[in-house]
């Protein structure tokens, strides 16, 4: 019985051995896995910040394109003034020309008036 038990004894031990053995053989694949995963978790911050690099980017962009968008509405609607302004201008000076005509002939009609009553006062005076 002894030598039974000695047996018995043997084979739990090679049992105890090789559960030890599965169990350093687990916990090294752990220790693996949890490398593996802190890299992961590196790539993953990594990837992260470059996100929030490419939102400030687009939030950066987004706001020239509305300040570029407000100048252009700024300055279609200083050229519309202006536009306004030389059709003003361009009113004003026609109706001045206009003017400077009618007045232009009114004295060219005074001048003929003019003549003709010294023409006439010469006429008198002769006679």
């Amino acid at each position: 019985t002894n030598l039974k038990l000695l047996e018995d004894n043997k084979i739990l031990l090679l049992e105890k051995d090789r559960a030890i053995t599965k169990l350093n053989s687990n916990s090294t694949e752990k220790d693996n896995a949890t490398a593996e995963m802190s890299g992961l978790n590196k790539e993953l911050d990594l990837i992260k910040a470059k996100i929030c690099q490419h939102e400030d980017k687009t939030n950066e962009l987004e706001s020239n394109s509305s300040k570029l968008n407000q100048a252009m509405s700024e300055l279609l609607a200083e050229k519309f003034t202006l536009f306004l302004e030389k059709d003003q201008a361009i009113t004003k000076f026609n109706d001045m020309s206009i003017k400077r005509d009618k007045l232009a002939a009114e004295m060219s009609c005074r001048d003929k008036e003019s003549e003709a009553a010294l023409a006439l006062e010469e006429s008198v005076a002769k006679s």
